[in-house]
């Protein structure tokens, strides 16, 4: 999807990587639906997690629009 003020796709690669970039040690909180535990990161921790998964399946030979 484009919008009006860019000329990319506004993808969650891109997202995470402008997360990453601006506030890497900004805390994310989230609930878990079914126990109500609380988890917390950060946008840095969540772009290299992101990123070990993507190179994982990258080497298991997944390639975009798989």
């Amino acid at each position: 999807m484009f919008g009006l003020m860019q000329d990319w796709p506004l993808t969650v690669d891109k997202v995470l990587d402008h997360a990453k970039q601006n506030f890497p040690r900004r805390e994310i909180v989230t609930r878990s639906v079914e126990t109500g535990a609380l988890s917390r990161s950060n946008y840095g921790t969540v772009w290299r997690r992101a990123k070990q998964v993507s190179n994982a399946l990258r080497e298991r030979g997944v390639r975009p629009g798989d």
